[in-house]
């Protein structure tokens, strides 16, 4: 499900030298950009949405990637780097 975004929207990226699964009944509602559909099957897309869609909110750099402090941990009691 993917709702009120903006922007290139791909659906079933297709990587070489992998064998990938394809994208499975993707719904798209009120997006604002290109879509296009490689590996799929069942992608609806309607031009509306009647979910409720919270502004976004903007990330700082400590508060993205593994040592976030929201990152699931992986290894615990190990240093990751």
């Amino acid at each position: 499900m993917v709702a009120s975004n903006i922007g290139t929207l791909v659906v079933g990226e297709r990587f070489s030298g992998y064998d990938s699964v394809a994208a499975q009944n993707t719904v798209i509602e009120a997006h604002d950009g290109s879509i296009t559909k490689r590996r799929e099957a069942g992608t609806t897309v309607s031009n509306t949405t009647n979910r409720t869609v919270l502004e976004p909110v903007k990330l700082s750099r400590s508060e993205v990637g593994p040592l976030a402090p929201t990152a699931p941990r992986m290894y615990a009691n190990t240093a990751m780097f």
